[in-house]
């Protein structure tokens, strides 16, 4: 049984219904965002700190870790496994950190994820994460400086030499 017939009820007007379940819908996004929010900073700090236990409790059995590679030095192009992304990433934010960049956390395209900025404060990478279910089910990670250079100036810490 759908939604409008029972808030109809309820309420006995077409409006008073409507209202009813776009408040529900409502009311259910912004905890599901809340929670994504918490759980991507949770996930974020684990891997900044370097706790890789605590990462693979975060990532899905079947996580993905998509990187688009090309004229930076990404993070691997793919992997796939909590242990094998969660090495990744550990190492990828201890030389986040030797660099003397930082991830400042966002909301990307309506997910929660980060930009890493250069010292300058200049972007250098973008992530993003998908979560369902109370897990980390991707991250996606672009640092190509063509696909950034929307966002402002682009850093030139990740380029690879010669590009």
């Amino acid at each position: 049984m759908s939604a409008a017939p029972v808030a109809y009820g309820m309420t006995g007007s077409v409006g008073g219904a409507e209202d009813l379940v776009q408040d529900a819908f409502l009311g259910l996004t912004r905890a599901r965002r809340a929670e994504s929010a918490r759980l991507a900073d949770r996930f974020f700090a684990a891997a900044a700190g370097g706790d890789l236990d605590a990462l693979l409790s975060m990532l899905a059995p079947d996580a993905v870790f998509q990187g688009d590679g090309g004229k930076a030095q990404a993070l691997a192009a793919s992997a796939t496994g909590p242990r094998r992304i969660g090495r990744l990433l550990v190492g990828g934010f201890r030389r986040v950190r030797a660099l003397g960049a930082v991830l400042e956390p966002a909301w990307v395209n309506g997910r929660p994820g980060g930009g890493t900025y250069d010292a300058e404060g200049r972007v250098a990478s973008v992530v993003v994460l998908d979560i369902a279910d109370g897990a980390v089910r991707a991250v996606h990670a672009v640092s190509n400086p063509d696909k950034l250079a929307h966002l402002g100036p682009v850093s030139g810490i990740g380029l690879l030499p010669g590009r």
